[in-house]
């Protein structure tokens, strides 16, 4: 069994969010998300992640604020 690389996605519109996810889940990932921008950060910081998807304009955090984090 292989182990499958984790993105988060921080993503705060619902349709574009669950686009993301079933996209990244049905090629192979295993995918976590939030969505808030502090939630996200929070999340980034306290996990491994392969790779962040951030949106630029979220609640509370914007990702370019994430980013420089």
């Amino acid at each position: 069994m292989s182990i499958k690389p984790k993105l988060l996605i921080v993503e705060d519109e619902p349709g574009i969010l669950r686009g993301l996810t079933d996209l990244f889940v049905f090629h192979g990932y295993e995918v976590e998300s939030e969505s808030d921008g502090q939630q996200g950060l929070n999340r980034a910081l306290e996990g491994q992640f392969a790779c962040i998807i951030l949106d630029v304009m979220l609640p509370s955090v914007s990702g370019f604020d994430i980013c420089s984090t």
